[in-house]
């Protein structure tokens, strides 16, 4: 065997072991919460051994930890940055519906409902989540802003945040069959919306 031609191999399912590991404990998280899940669990999910996980993330908090960043990942390559458009109004509207859609997406909730349900044992856990989905997207639209050198409230660009997105993932939270994915506010509404509560900090 070639050993050069080898070792990017082994390199490949090593990572692809690790993408089996993090997907596996993603579902049983998921489906058990933090406390019911074990490695041996985990182990079986995968079809590898729990040695092989400890040996890439040595506790069951890292292992959490690790599928929360993957989580996180995939959020943010959800909602994607806020379009440079020249109405920028629309483009913030158009940057919270996708945050709204993401939020209301079987698994944000069910990450959302996970991160209530152990936030008193998790704590950085839980709060990591939370700044993920709701801090995360206030603070790039307040850039956008800033870079088109626009004035504006932070409570303003909040209460935005809060009329176009808070409405529906309370009802996801709570909405077993997760039916509010269908009511989305249309873009004209929300752009309207937008053009409304920015103008004010323009005095």
């Amino acid at each position: 065997m070639n050993m050069l031609n080898a070792r990017p191999n082994m390199a490949i399912r090593r990572e692809n072991l690790t993408e089996a590991i993090l997907a596996a404990a993603k579902s049983v998280f998921l489906e058990h919460g933090f406390h019911r899940v074990s490695m041996d669990l985990v182990a079986a999910k995968a079809g590898t051994t729990k040695q092989t996980i400890y040996a890439r993330f040595p506790s069951k908090d890292a292992l959490f930890e690790a599928v929360l960043e993957l989580v996180q990942s995939y959020f943010e390559d959800d909602i994607g940055d806020v379009e440079d458009l020249p109405d920028a109004a629309r483009a913030v509207a158009r940057f919270l519906l996708r945050v709204r859609e993401s939020c209301v997406s079987a698994h944000a909730t069910a990450y959302l409902r996970l991160a209530i349900a152990e936030a008193k044992t998790l704590g950085k856990s839980s709060e990591r989540v939370r700044a993920a989905i709701f801090d995360a997207p206030i603070v790039q639209i307040e850039a956008f802003l800033s870079r088109r050198e626009l004035a504006y409230e932070a409570d303003d660009v909040a209460r935005l945040f809060a009329a176009l997105v808070y409405p529906d993932v309370i009802r996801s939270l709570f909405d077993a069959n997760a039916q509010v994915a269908h009511a989305a506010p249309d873009e004209k509404y929300a752009t309207g919306l937008a053009a409304r509560i920015l103008a004010t900090a323009k005095g």
